[in-house]
């Protein structure tokens, strides 16, 4: 891979890429992101009975406003009026975990990656604070772009998977809630 990085000038300085001369285009963008949990912290998010409420419906509200709002939170990127922000959630309870979708939409001079990508973490670092108070032990892993179509660049799709960071053994060990937790010899 050879390319010349965009949001350097000549000079090697940070600058905010000049898009006007690009032509207006559909952009889509598709990213995805994991939280690994306890299982027992799935089942009561499951059941809808989480301490703080409605966990997904919180999730997906600072998703959409991330996406939204992702030129304020990362320097370069440019505003971008987005036509569409969707998410999703699968629960999974071989994980366990949630695995969390969002694509973005717009017709632009510029991309969609960075809003998807952030609205991704976004849910899931709402879905850690949402779920807290019964797992500190949840971690935040996988997010990536998965698809991106329109612009000069054209298309791109993710080749394969991404591997975890953490052993899920290792993750649910680490993810035990406290209100599940032994004491010794009991």
């Amino acid at each position: 891979m050879n390319k010349r990085l965009s949001h350097l000038d000549a000079q090697g300085r940070v600058r905010m890429v000049d898009v006007s001369a690009k032509k207006a285009t559909v952009r889509e963008a598709v990213a995805r992101g994991h939280v690994s949990m306890h299982g027992d912290t799935l089942d009561l998010l499951t059941r809808d009975q989480a301490p703080k409420g409605n966990v997904l419906a919180a999730a997906h509200l600072a998703a959409v406003m991330a996406a939204k709002r992702t030129s304020e939170v990362i320097p370069l990127a440019h505003p971008v009026p987005l036509e569409a922000v969707d998410v999703t959630f699968d629960l999974d309870p071989t994980g366990p975990g949630v695995r969390i979708e969002v694509r973005t939409r717009t017709t632009a001079r510029t991309g969609v990656e960075m809003e998807a990508l952030h609205a991704v973490a976004a849910a899931a670092l709402t879905l850690y604070d949402m779920l807290k108070a019964v797992d500190r032990g949840m971690v935040i892993g996988e997010i990536a772009l998965w698809e991106k179509t329109g612009g000069r660049s054209g298309a791109y799709r993710r080749a394969e998977p991404v591997t975890r960071a953490t052993p899920r053994a290792a993750a649910r060990a680490a993810t035990r809630p406290a209100t599940t937790r032994r004491k010794r010899g009991a």
